[in-house]
């Protein structure tokens, strides 16, 4: 059994209050929780305008098929107009 993570860091351009971020992570964790069938969770900077900090889990029987689910959610990520990816950080259990 393999765990694996992601944390990744993102910078919201043009936001102007803490219920306009809400809704776009809303938007955004639902729509790769329904699409990769993983875990998500907003995990730091909940207060914060700019900035906020997702988390991805997945738990595989193979450690390749984990990595590849997590590689299509930062890829997912990376198409979306509203936020910028500033940071990754994988996580391995």
């Amino acid at each position: 059994m393999h765990l694996m993570g992601i944390k990744v860091t993102i910078h919201f351009q043009y936001i102007t209050s803490l219920k306009e971020k809400r809704r776009i992570i809303k938007s955004v964790t639902d729509r790769v929780r329904h699409k990769f069938r993983i875990s998500t969770a907003e995990v730091d900077y909940l207060d914060s305008l700019d900035l906020s900090s997702l988390g991805f889990g997945v738990v595989s029987n193979s450690r390749q098929h984990a990595e590849t689910i997590l590689q299509k959610v930062l890829n997912q990520l990376d198409i979306l107009s509203e936020i910028e990816v500033i940071e990754v950080e994988w996580m391995e259990a």
